[in-house]
């Protein structure tokens, strides 16, 4: 499973998401540093070919998505109190995570996640 961390959330509280990721689901960390590249491609696909999970911190373009994407990965929006986008439009596969006001919801959202690989949409 490929999974990337995204949104307005505290900067945080999307790394205790990928934490927790990392510590309870056994994924794997990574980010892009400094920006997408075809080495990135070789990397990601050699983890998939060894059915490693991957959780990559901070999604912050388009052309990063993309490289998610391409590998029928998803994004985890975070989205942060106050901040909260009623139109956000997800494409298939991507979920919206809700604010919440405790880690062990946070937990319990992601959790979910990982459990339904088929899932989509929005998270309470």
């Amino acid at each position: 499973m490929l999974l990337g961390i995204t949104g307005t959330a505290d900067p945080h509280l999307r790394l205790l998401a990928a934490t927790y990721l990392i510590e309870a689901h056994k994924f794997i960390g990574a980010q892009f540093y400094p920006s997408p590249r075809p080495n990135w491609d070789r990397t990601l696909d050699g983890f998939a070919a060894k059915g490693i999970d991957v959780v990559v911190l901070e999604v912050r373009t388009d052309a990063e998505a993309s490289v998610i994407h391409r590998r029928a990965g998803h994004l985890l929006y975070l989205g942060g109190w106050g901040r909260f986008e009623a139109n956000l439009s997800l494409p298939p596969g991507d979920v919206e995570l809700l604010p919440c006001n405790s880690s062990a919801t946070l937990f319990r959202q992601l959790d979910s996640v990982v459990g339904n690989l088929a899932f989509s949409g929005t998270v309470q």
